[in-house]
């Protein structure tokens, strides 16, 4: 079985419930902080279709930390965590543990979502301990499931008056910023 295609595959459900979540939405800070996900799972299935080259990672890294940020604007968590992992370092695992201390952080007030994270991180670390790489395709559903319980949980931080269908372009120029354009399309 071709593991970074079933890797890329598992970021599909990230894009479509934003989406889904986005359309149900009459709030423009809601729905940019659902589609930020997609962001995330736009970049993460390149870098998977990619055979994970590392050229691409800095751009799923990125992708991370853009959507953390923006998906902090609907919880009533503070940001300072996902402020430093964005701006503190471009060292690999000083990132990934900063994102994944600012995923619990932007969780800390779901105690269910946050569980899931967790075991979420396991599998993660589980898939380099053990060599069996489906369990990274497990850490992205277990991730998906967490953000699901996050983005349908009604404590919002803040809105603003713009007209919700103005998160769309919102999120298409996002995502033509984050993506790495050119290399996609070169041959």
């Amino acid at each position: 079985m071709d593991w970074d295609v079933l890797d890329a595959v598992s970021m599909v459900p990230g894009i479509i419930g934003g989406h889904l979540m986005a359309w149900r939405s009459d709030d423009f800070v809601y729905r940019v902080a659902v589609l930020s996900w997609g962001w995330c799972c736009l970049c993460s299935m390149l870098y998977h279709l990619k055979r994970c080259d590392q050229e691409y990672f800095k751009y799923d890294l990125r992708a991370q930390w853009v959507s953390l940020a923006f998906m902090v604007l609907v919880t009533p968590q503070s940001s300072w965590p996902i402020v430093l992992g964005g701006v503190l370092t471009d060292n690999y695992w000083a990132r990934a543990a900063l994102n994944g201390l600012s995923g619990l952080y932007f969780l800390w007030h779901l105690p269910v979502a946050r569980a899931i994270l967790a075991v979420s991180y396991v599998a993660y670390v589980g898939q380099y301990l053990t060599g069996q790489r489906w369990l990274h395709s497990v850490f992205h559903m277990l991730m998906h499931t967490a953000g699901a319980f996050a983005a349908l949980n009604p404590v919002k931080k803040y809105t603003i008056g713009l007209n919700p269908v103005w998160a769309w372009p919102v999120f298409w120029t996002g995502a033509r910023l984050l993506l790495p354009m050119k290399k996609i399309f070169q041959k």
